[in-house]
């Protein structure tokens, strides 16, 4: 299943790989294919096809859909059993203006010093 991940939509199974998981494979690249497909084989061992499901939609919301947020999200259903929302942060972050002074950095380095 894994090892030729190119060719996923002509497998036998691919009409029973969810809807959702479909559309999501259409967006990876080969590498990133693959370990999403290893994923889904994990789940599919452990009978879990609605926890893969919910990780995915959890990771869309958080909007970080590459295979390892997924792949957290899984976990975190599967092992804690509980949904966290993603943050809601409303105010700004301030624009921090930091220039370290790297003179002694540079003199130890043996660099003219400015």
């Amino acid at each position: 299943m894994s090892i030729k991940s190119g060719a996923v939509e002509h497998t036998k199974f691919y009409d029973q790989i969810p809807k959702l998981w479909k559309e999501h494979l259409l967006t990876l690249k080969k590498k990133e294919r693959k370990k999403v497909l290893l994923l889904l084989k994990e789940a599919v061992q452990k009978d879990d096809l609605e926890n893969v499901d919910t990780a995915l939609e959890l990771s869309r919301l958080y909007g970080k859909t590459d295979t390892e947020s997924v792949r957290q999200c899984y976990y975190n259903l599967v092992l804690d059993n509980s949904y966290k929302p993603p943050c809601n942060i409303t105010a700004d972050v301030p624009n921090i203006n930091y220039e370290p002074n790297l003179n002694p950095y540079d003199h130890l380095l043996g660099k003219e010093v400015v």
